[in-house]
């Protein structure tokens, strides 16, 4: 009964992505990095868009399925390399997101990046 009832809370409990986040994270050097990113719904899917203070932009698009968004994103760099990366993000009940996410050419690094919603 009581896994019943938890199972109907979770369910009552719909996941709202849309929104605009303040985001920190480390990048594939290690270093700490801060963004603003906005993820609109499209669909059945997700749109997001990265700006990072010094204006580089990345933008991806995600598959929201039970309490992860996964987001494939692709970028330029100031010097005009290409970015293309996947994160993969759990959605927490206070509706931050914590993810875990690499790119081409990375070499099997792995780094993190937290967005919790704007106020």
């Amino acid at each position: 009964m009581v896994a019943a009832a938890c199972l109907l809370l979770f369910a009552a409990d719909p996941v709202k992505l849309a929104g605009e986040y303040d985001g920190t994270g480390t990048d594939v050097l290690g270093k700490p990095y801060t963004v603003q990113v906005k993820i609109r719904p499209d669909g059945d899917a997700y749109r997001v868009w990265w700006t990072a203070p010094d204006g580089q932009e990345l933008v991806g698009v995600g598959l929201h399925t039970g309490r992860q968004l996964a987001v494939s994103w692709t970028g330029r760099a100031t010097e005009g390399r290409v970015f293309v990366g996947l994160t993969v993000y759990q959605v927490r009940p206070d509706g931050t997101l914590v993810g875990r996410w690499t790119m081409f050419g990375a070499r099997g690094v792995v780094r993190s990046e937290t967005l919790r919603p704007a106020t």
